[in-house]
C-alpha cells in the first residue's frame, strides 16, 4: 500500500504558520548555572558523541574521510528506494501485533505510546494513515487523527510493511552501533521538546513531533556508511569532516523525506535545515525545530542541562524565551 500512494502528497499546498518572517538559522544561546551553551559548540559535541571519537583536530580530510564524503555525495543523487531500507527498532513490531491481538478494541493512547518508540515505524505510520485521509481531502492534524484513520486494517498492514524492514541491532557495524542509542535517545528529546513549543505557539504538534523524531534520518544513514568504509586505520575526527558530515546528512534527511512522501510541512521544515546558507524568511516550524534540536543536544553535555522540571531561558534571534519543561518527557 505504501508504495501504491507515492506521489500523492507532491500537489498538497502546505503553508508555515509564521506571522513573520525570521532569520535563519537562527541567532541561539540556552543558559543555566552551568554555563551558557550555543550552536556549534552543541553540534561538535553531538557529533563527537555520535561517532565515538569526542577529541577533533584541524587538518586536512583523511583518506577514509574523503571517501565517505564522496559516498554521502553519491547517495544524495541517487536515494532510490532507500528510505525502504531504513531500519526499525527490535521489538516495536512484536509489541504492536501483541497489543492488537489482546483485544478488539485497543487504546489510543497505547497505540500513540508505542508508535512513539521507533521512528520508522511511526513515519510509515503516518505515511499510511496520510493516504487514507488524503483520499477524503483531510490532512492529518493530530496522533489520534493518524490511529482513527488506520483502523485496525490499517494497523495491520502496518505490520506487514514494517517487517520488511532490517533491524536494529542485528549486524550493525561499529558506527552505528555506539550512534544509534545516542540518535535514537536525541530524537526521542527533540520530538517531545518541538512538539511543546508547537502548543506554545498555536500550531500543529502533530508534524513537530514527527519533524522531531525523524530529525536524523539522514544521521543513520551516514553511520551506515561510515561502517561500510571504515578500514580501522583512520577516524572521523577533523573538524571539515564533521561539519562536512553533518551538513551532507542534514540534505539526506530531507531526500529522504521527500521520497518517502512524508507530509509536506516537514518536508518543508527539513529543507529549511538543510540549506546551508542564511536567510531572512523563515517559518516558525523551522525555528522550533531548530531549538528543540539544540536543547536535546544539551541534554546530553557531560555537564547536561538537566531540562526535566525546569524552566529554561533560550535567546532566539534577540528574543528572550522562556520553556517550561515540567510537561516535558525526557529520556
Amino acid at each position: 500500500m505504501l508504495n501504491k500512494v507515492k506521489g500523492l502528497f507532491s500537489k498538497r499546498k502546505i503553508i508555515c504558520s509564521s506571522n513573520k518572517a525570521e532569520h535563519f538559522p537562527p541567532d541561539f544561546v540556552v543558559k543555566s548555572g552551568l554555563g551558557s551553551y550555543i550552536a556549534p559548540e552543541l553540534n561538535g559535541y553531538f557529533l563527537g558523541q555520535v561517532l565515538g571519537a569526542t577529541s577533533h583536530i584541524d587538518a586536512k580530510l583523511n583518506a577514509f574521510e574523503s571517501d565517505v564524503l564522496s559516498k554521502l555525495k553519491s547517495q544524495l543523487k541517487n536515494t532510490g528506494n532507500l528510505f525502504a531500507s531504513l531500519p526499525r527498532t527490535e521489538h516495536s513490531l512484536d509489541s504492536l501485533k501483541t497489543l492488537l491481538d489482546s483485544s478488539s478494541d485497543v487504546n489510543n493512547e497505547e497505540l500513540i505510546k508505542l508508535l512513539k518508540t521507533d521512528p520508522v515505524v511511526l513515519a510509515d505510520a503516518a505515511v499510511l494513515a496520510e493516504s487514507l485521509k488524503y483520499q477524503k481531502g483531510k490532512p492529518l492534524e493530530s496522533f489520534d487523527d493518524m490511529i482513527n484513520a488506520l483502523g485496525i486494517t490499517g494497523l495491520i498492514e502496518l505490520v506487514e510493511t514494517s517487517a520488511k524492514r532490517p533491524v536494529l541491532g542485528q549486524n550493525d557495524g561499529h558506527f552505528v552501533e555506539i550512534a544509534a542509542p545516542k540518535l535514537l535517545r536525541h530524537a526521542e528529546n527533540t520530538a517531545e521538546i518541538s512538539a511543546e513549543l508547537a502548543k506554545m505557539d498555536g500550531l500543529n504538534d502533530f508534524d513537530a513531533y514527527l519533524a522531531g523524531l525523524l530529525n536524523n534520518l539522514g544521521l543513520f544513514v551516514g553511520c551506515h556508511i561510515l561502517d561500510a568504509v571504515f578500514d580501522g586505520k583512520h577516524s572521523p575526527n577533523s573538524k571539515k569532516f564533521r561539519q562536512d558530515f553533518y551538513d551532507l546528512c542534514l540534505k539526506l534527511t530531507t531526500a529522504l523525506a521527500r521520497e518517502w512522501k512524508l507530509p509536506e510541512l516537514v518536508c518543508q521544515v527539513f529543507e529549511m535545515q538543510s540549506h546551508g546558507t542564511s536567510r531572512d524568511e523563515c517559518c516558525r516550524e523551522s525555528i522550533n525545530l531548530y531549538v528543540a534540536d539544540k536543547l536535546a543536544k544539551a541534554h546530553m553535555m557531560p555537564q547536561r542541562l538537566d531540562l526535566s522540571g525546569q524552566e529554561i531561558r533560550v535567546l532566539v534571534n534577540r528574543t528572550h524565551r522562556a520553556i517550561d519543561f515540567s510537561g516535558i518527557r525526557l529520556v
